[in-house]
């Protein structure tokens, strides 16, 4: 008789283990909808941070003479009291070592659509959950335990707390996971995912249409804009309605984390099958084409393969459409109004001439005149060059009818075989305004400084951007696939301005010390170049970066 009921015993208990090995053990990644408007995430948040502390700019800041400005101390010493106070109700310290408690594993924070208005859910990975206790603990008693209830969901036990502008913020730990909410239903959301009962943004097409590089960020960020004006077109005055409606992109994804060198990191557009955009750029062979342009040193650099006869149609569209819902020829009040103000038309003076690949470029600060300038040179593409011939003659007319043959006259000056047409100002040689026409590029610049280094580098008489290390480098961000690029020589820019603070220091006010000004510029002089490219293919535009900091 007693081996029966062993018998039955042993049943029981392989049924009960064939039935707990059917119930599906929680997501690993934490319980965020997928229905997310905003997401944020950091993870080895406390190696970052001592990989910033150790940097030099880290340290160039934390000695700057401004600390010690009266207004800044009494500023950190009022902030220096309210965490006395904290710390004493709290009971722990508020410092770098409670702060990674908190945050330093891995924080998550999102924003999901509610009735009215949206909610919000931050997710922490605790390492040391009685830190995070003793922080909600504080939380409670501030709220009074009239306005704190507990109440069951899911097998879970939330926290609610009621704040005075009718907020129900709720929490509850799934193990050393704390998970706060802004309202009860948002807490209900994660506790369903945690059961298998709502899916995970983690397992959404959403997630997996994030690059392979992006997931691989220490911190992202990510922005559903279509979702963000469905949910919310209704409650937006119809102006800007409209220009919602007239944004391209669906989803904008940031993603960064720390390397050898400082900060790298990409930005992502994804944009739906229907827009046009993505089609208005070029190859990299174009890129290089607005690159050899540029001097092989300068302060800033960006280029790119743009479509401009293309991109021209694109908007012109997107005006119209704009006139369309408010009700009038947009486009057409806009032409008609350049015609009788300056004799241009859009379509007929600018649109025929407009070619492929653009760049700017500035290539130092010129202090030689009355006015320190910035050397500038824009090119912009062309397709016909006798039609943009006629264009700036006619631009040329224009300014001399204005202002008089006595006062502006455009002279023409030759640089190795270019003709480079200028008005002459009475600022300096650093100011020399004018323009050039290449049969693939209308070329501007300030100075004839600027114009000269740029048609020698484009000759080859001299380096170009193509042959730095800095076009290299950013050249490897997409395995030679640039179609844009962008560079800040950030150490040669704060030193420029440094040196134009030195001489105008006559100029500035008696409340501002020159000498601190300078020596925040050569601190941020740490961070010594940023360069990013661009890469676009079927739905998605991606711009990866690099911030070199010592």
């Amino acid at each position: 008789m007693k081996s029966k009921w062993f018998v039955l015993f042993g049943m029981c208990f392989v049924l009960l283990g064939i039935f707990a090995g059917c119930q599906k053990a929680p997501p690993e990644e934490p319980p965020i909808p997928d229905n997310v408007l905003f997401y944020m995430k950091s993870t080895n948040l406390e190696a970052t941070w001592d990989k910033i502390t150790t940097t030099k700019l880290s340290q160039d800041i934390k000695n700057l003479e401004i600390w010690n400005n009266p207004f800044v101390k009494q500023a950190f010493s009022e902030m220096e009291d309210a965490f006395k106070e904290a710390e004493e109700q709290m009971g722990i310290p508020i410092n770098k070592q409670t702060f990674m408690a908190v945050f330093g594993k891995r924080f998550d924070m999102a924003i999901v659509p509610g009735p009215a208005v949206p909610y919000g859910i931050f997710i922490a990975d605790m390492s040391t959950k009685a830190t995070g206790l003793k922080i909600l603990d504080y939380i409670q008693k501030e709220a009074g335990s009239a306005n704190v209830r507990t109440e069951k969901y899911k097998n879970q036990e939330f926290t609610v707390v009621n704040s005075d502008d009718d907020m129900n913020l709720a929490y509850f730990f799934s193990g050393d996971r704390l998970i706060f909410t802004t309202d009860i239903e948002a807490a209900k959301m994660c506790a369903d995912i945690l059961a298998w009962e709502k899916p995970l943004f983690f397992e959404s097409d959403k997630y997996k249409g994030l690059s392979e590089s992006m997931k691989s960020q220490d911190d992202l960020m990510y922005i559903d804009i279509r979702a963000i004006i469905d949910t919310y077109k209704a409650a937006v005055p119809d102006d800007l309605k409209m220009q919602l409606e007239n944004i391209d992109y669906d989803q904008i994804i940031v993603g960064s984390k720390w390397n050898e060198k400082g900060l790298t990191g990409a930005v992502e557009l994804h944009y739906p099958s229907t827009s046009k955009f993505l089609t208005l750029f070029g190859d990299s062979k174009l890129t290089g084409e607005t690159a050899r342009w540029i001097p092989e040193n300068p302060l800033f650099a960006n280029g790119g393969a743009i479509k401009f006869q293309e991109l021209y149609d694109v908007q012109k569209t997107k005006i119209q459409k704009l006139g369309e819902i408010a009700g009038k020829d947009v486009w057409d009040e806009i032409d008609k109004e350049l015609q009788q103000e300056l004799n241009i038309s859009l379509d007929q003076d600018i649109r025929p001439w407009l070619g492929d690949g653009a760049f700017l470029s500035i290539h130092r600060v010129n202090s030689q005149g009355t006015i320190p300038m910035p050397e500038t040179v824009i090119g912009i593409g062309i397709k016909d060059k006798s039609k943009a011939e006629a264009f700036v003659n006619k631009i040329q007319e224009m300014i001399t009818d204005e202002f008089g043959s006595r006062h502006l006259k455009f002279q023409t000056l030759d640089i190795d075989g270019m003709q480079y047409h200028y008005v002459p100002l009475p600022f300096g040689p650093n100011i020399m305004p004018g323009y050039l026409l290449t049969d693939n590029f209308l070329v501007l610049a300030t100075s004839q400084t600027g114009i000269t280094d740029s048609i020698k580098a484009y000759k080859g008489e001299t380096n170009n951007f193509t042959d730095s290390k800095a076009f290299k480098d950013i050249e490897s961000l997409q395995s030679g696939k640039t179609i844009g690029f962008q560079y800040w020589n950030n150490k040669q820019l704060m030193t420029s301005l440094s040196d134009l603070i030195n001489n105008y220091r006559m100029f500035f006010p008696e409340e501002i010390n020159p000498d601190q000004v300078q020596a925040a510029l050569n601190s941020l002089g740490s961070i010594e170049d940023l360069y990013s490219d661009i890469e676009v293919d079927q739905n998605r535009m991606n711009s990866s970066f690099q911030m070199t900091i010592k």
